[in-house]
């Protein structure tokens, strides 16, 4: 309720380039806090029980990084902040076309599958 108040307060009171920069902020938020949630459980899902704890442990420290950096990428340069996380996200993106693909597959192939690309990279899968 105090978001919705937030957002009529902010929106009566602005221009219409800072109420739909607010807009976009408020959308980008939701859906931030959205793929944290299903960021979790994927992870919980998907890793084996023997590195579960640090694969997540991983996960929220990269988190928690960005969190620490942003701010003193936008200040000043608001910009070039979101700039600089379009690419980290892109980069992301480009890094995710070269993940396994597990449908259909159970846990232990997988750990045999990265067992095996452990020892050799080259010649794996």
């Amino acid at each position: 309720i105090c978001s919705v108040g937030f957002f009529v307060i902010q929106a009566a009171t602005n221009t219409a380039e800072e109420t739909l920069e607010l807009v976009f902020v408020c959308i980008t938020r939701f859906s931030a806090s959205l793929v944290a949630s299903i960021i979790w459980l994927v992870a919980s899902e998907i890793f084996p029980t023997s590195v579960r704890s640090l694969a997540m442990g991983v996960g929220a420290s990269c988190g928690r990084f960005g969190c620490l950096i942003f701010p003193f990428l936008t200040d000043g340069h608001f910009a070039a902040g979101f700039a600089t996380a379009g690419v980290i996200d892109l980069v992301c993106f480009i890094c995710s076309l070269f993940l396994v693909e597990m449908t259909g597959n159970a846990l232990s192939d997988v750990i045999a599958d990265v067992a095996a690309m452990a020892k050799d990279p080259l010649t794996a899968v």
